[in-house]
């Protein structure tokens, strides 16, 4: 969600009276910032980092699709242990369409956690 459409859902909201406002993983946490309403926003991640944990991965290595997701990759990694990271270098040549240019570590034979913000179009999962 771009901010400026952020800030209509915000406006729209608060026009309708809502009091409070529960979100998942927001994109970007600035988005609380415009809503004139308390907003809890709650994260996944340590129901997926314990079920992870769970799996008894053999030989995991977490993976950032891109370059801008490798802070989050790397927390990630850090909580499964210490894990291995590799990151996928790609190129947009135009909006929800993307080329690998390379593969920034080893994941061959290895249980690939891939790290991401949202899903779009579910293209990078393909």
């Amino acid at each position: 969600m771009c901010q400026s459409t952020a800030k209509v859902v915000a406006d729209f909201l608060s026009s309708v009276g809502v009091d409070r406002v529960l979100t998942v993983d927001l994109h970007a946490e600035q988005i609380q910032g415009f809503f004139d309403v308390p907003v809890d926003n709650v994260f996944g991640s340590p129901i997926l980092l314990e079920d992870m944990l769970q799996q008894n991965l053999e030989n995991p290595i977490v993976v950032s699709p891109d370059i801008g997701g490798v802070v989050r990759a790397r927390a990630i990694a850090k909580l499964l242990n210490d894990t291995d990271m590799a990151i996928i270098d790609k190129r947009r040549p135009r909006a929800n369409v993307s080329q690998v240019m390379h593969i920034i570590g080893d994941v061959a034979g290895r249980d690939c956690v891939l790290v991401d913000d949202m899903i779009d179009t579910g293209g990078t999962l393909c």
